[in-house]
């Protein structure tokens, strides 16, 4: 499998970036002249423009390596959308994708940091750590950063965990009865092809959690709610048979790379 690259130090793009969804509407004419429209929902595509300044010699080298082996728009390879939240239903903890410890008990429905009801209050009913996680087919040797919103009346010690091929890194905060955005950052020096992020409770703990997200870069951006697909596109191209490289100065360099997806796929 192929993945785009991502750039020191940890982004995947660089902004301002655009990005767009596209659709197609099926029309049609009859004999007598009536038209009759629908969408076509297996048309939808997004197009990122991603426009790269002061690249490195070694950057610009990766970047031309890889656009060799895709073969411009030939082959496709998994992108992670720098402006989406890679997981999906961030706030629909209870959906399939999230799997969830035996011993963890959610329910939805709680009032959120914005004054909604999107909140899911997480109890761990047993004496053990129990997880609710999420694995995303992604590269295990990005940058990722995991965060969420917390609280609790009962304090306590969360873990927020990123794993991938048996490896974890975690860090623990405590849970106060106010709203606190908490974060995981870092990389693994792994090959795996998943990983994997978990918030783990200590027994008899009880939390509210909201705006889980994931991204491929250092730090934590403005929450963005997903629901049944989340930031990763395993079908992305190339949407050029041409890398325009630009020699700004000495070890500095600039292009601009078109990639699109299905928004099914």
């Amino acid at each position: 499998m192929l993945y785009f690259p991502q750039f020191l130090p940890g982004a995947v793009a660089q902004y301002p970036l655009s990005r767009q969804r596209i659709f197609r509407t099926v029309r049609a004419v009859n004999l007598s002249g009536g038209i009759a429209k629908r969408a076509d929902s297996e048309a939808g595509r997004v197009r990122w423009e991603l426009t790269y300044r002061r690249l490195t010699e070694e950057e610009r080298d990766t970047l031309e390596q890889f656009f060799e082996a895709t073969e411009g728009r030939l082959k496709n390879f998994t992108f992670v959308d720098p402006t989406a939240n890679l997981l999906a239903w961030s706030e629909r903890l209870s959906e399939p994708v999230w799997t969830k410890d035996p011993l963890l008990t959610l329910t939805e429905g709680q009032v959120d940091p914005e004054g909604g009801q999107t909140a899911t209050r997480v109890t761990n009913t047993g004496a053990a750590p129990q997880e609710l996680s999420q694995a995303i087919a992604a590269p295990g040797w990005y940058q990722y950063c995991f965060s969420a919103y917390v609280r609790g009346d009962g304090g306590g010690v969360l873990e927020l965990v990123r794993a991938a091929a048996g490896g974890e890194d975690r860090r623990g905060f405590a849970v106060t009865p106010e709203w606190r955005r908490v974060w995981l950052t870092g990389r693994t020096t792994t090959t795996a092809e998943t990983v994997r992020f978990a918030i783990r409770l200590a027994g008899g703990m009880a939390t509210d959690l909201w705006g889980l997200q994931v991204e491929a870069q250092v730090l934590p951006s403005t929450y963005k709610r997903s629901s049944a697909r989340g930031g990763v596109f395993p079908t992305a191209r190339f949407d050029s048979d041409a890398l325009a490289i630009q020699a700004d100065g000495p070890g500095q360099y600039s292009c601009t790379v078109f990639i699109t997806a299905p928004l099914s796929g």
